[in-house]
């Protein structure tokens, strides 16, 4: 047996040949979906993908250390690269969750993925920018396939309106979802937003729905869900528009592939038509809400289910006057049906079931009361808000007798704008003689210049949409 030695040049070159400076077994491209966004909203990255040689991958979308994506600010700056150790810090995930999935690819195959940039950093602000992501697909340091760079436009804009919902999980409060509405250049844009629960200025998902023609005066409202909403893939927006009852089924990754629905209500346009707090997104699909309004027959709370086939049932309640509402819808969904709390101009409660008439609870003394609530699962509270005299006062309803809550001294000139209700009380908002706002909770009063004011888990927060940062989220106490 004859031992040859092996010359180190050739040893050299046979591992260059063939080691990590080899060509890369697959090819990756990339292309933006977007190539102008407007701030506060995400962007996602198109990656298309095609294996020369097999392989064992990991998704390149989204793993622990193999993807790097590099945000460069063409005006200037140092680069910011990120990887999945970024993505698991800004989420809080849990250290030894799996990120991504593992998978053998076969030569030839190609696909495409979606690489959301919220994944790993917060929305950019205003400016221009080039991505670049690069792919490690061997244990090298080297073995690196890089991807064409992609350049995106951060545009401003000025929020018109945030309308925030809770969805349920392993808690009542697990996702804030929001519907936000924003000017650019004249045409109103329609954004659904998903954010983290523990850190709402961590944004999971940011998407144009390509509305631009509903008036700039509807305002939208999500649908709540009585179930825990991962169950579902999509989210109902609603509004009224006139006359009708308008609804679009909207999710996290795309824009609508549907067009929007709309139900003629039939009632005075003339008079008041008001959607009821909130509407409900049915288990199977479909979609339960009430408005009221001026019917042919008089004031009416109209009690409508829409199956997802398609099929309307409205069943028409007589009412003394059209107000504003909030509904505890029941948990069974077979039938839908809840509890109404109904507040007329003249300050006047009245509750009704959905099958029942319509009783007086309380009387705000001519004063306009705005309802606010809180469920999940079939048990709710709602909360009236309004003026007595110097105070703003704070009722509590739910099965039995109104409960005064709260109160605090309200100066002349103030008006209440928004309340926020949870399980431990009620926030109330008031606009300012000034023009700011004033929030009222249990520690007192809190001034801001502007924003929405939403309770998640542990405490009060402010969120604001500005033009060149996007969202902004302080802490209210």
């Amino acid at each position: 047996m004859t031992i040859r030695k092996i010359s180190p040049v050739l040893a050299v070159i046979g591992w260059v040949s063939f080691g990590v400076f080899a060509q890369a077994p697959i090819a990756l491209t990339a292309s933006v979906r977007k190539a102008r966004v407007l701030v506060g909203e995400g962007i996602a990255i198109n990656l298309h993908l095609k294996v020369l040689s097999a392989l064992e991958m990991e998704t390149v979308e989204r793993n622990r250390d193999r993807t790097t994506v590099t945000i460069e600010t063409l005006t200037g700056g140092a680069p910011q690269r990120l990887s999945g150790k970024d993505y698991v810090s800004l989420h809080k995930r849990h250290p030894l969750d799996q990120i991504g999935e593992k998978f053998r690819s076969q030569t030839g195959a190609a696909w495409d993925a979606q690489l959301n940039l919220l994944d790993y950093a917060k929305p950019l602000a205003v400016g221009r920018y080039r991505i670049s992501i690069a792919y490690r697909w061997g244990n090298e340091p080297a073995a690196v396939v890089k991807a064409n760079p992609v350049e995106v436009v951060v545009a401003p804009t000025q929020m018109l309106s945030l309308s925030a919902r809770w969805m349920g999980g392993t808690t009542a409060r697990e996702q804030l979802a929001s519907l936000w509405k924003a000017d650019d250049s004249g045409k109103v844009h329609w954004f659904y937003t998903v954010a983290d629960r523990r850190d709402p200025s961590v944004l999971t998902s940011s998407v144009d729905l390509g509305i631009v023609d509903a008036p700039a005066a509807v305002k939208p409202s999500l649908a709540h869900i009585n179930d825990i909403a991962e169950n579902q893939f999509d989210r109902i927006a609603v509004w009224v528009d006139g006359e009708r009852l308008c609804w679009w089924r909207v999710n996290a990754l795309d824009p609508p592939a549907v067009p929007r629905s709309c139900l003629d209500l039939n009632f005075d346009s003339k008079q008041p038509i008001l959607l009821a707090d909130p509407p409900l997104q049915l288990r199977d699909g479909g979609l339960a809400a009430v408005v009221t309004g001026v019917g042919r027959s008089g004031p009416m709370a109209m009690w409508i289910h829409l199956g997802k086939d398609g099929k309307s049932d409205v069943r028409n309640r007589p009412i003394q006057s059209p107000g504003l509402g909030a509904i505890v819808w029941k948990e069974a969904e077979d039938s839908p049906s809840g509890t109404l709390y109904i507040a007329s101009p003249s300050g006047r409660i009245s509750r009704m079931e959905s099958a029942g008439k319509e009783q007086p609870v309380f009387d705000a003394a001519g004063q306009q009361v705005l309802l606010t609530q809180t469920q999940w699962l079939g048990n709710g509270l709602v909360f009236g808000v309004f003026r007595r005299g110097q105070n703003l006062e704070v009722q509590r309803f739910g099965p039995g007798a109104p409960e005064k809550l709260s109160s605090w001294s309200m100066p002349d000139g103030w008006r209440i704008e928004q309340a926020e209700g949870f399980n431990a009380g009620v926030a109330v908002v008031c606009r300012t003689v000034s023009g700011g706002l004033a929030v009222f909770d249990s520690k007192g009063m809190h001034q801001f210049k502007s924003g929405t004011v939403v309770a998640t888990p542990t405490s009060l927060i402010l969120i604001e949409h500005r033009r060149g940062q996007g969202f902004v989220i302080t802490p209210v106490n």
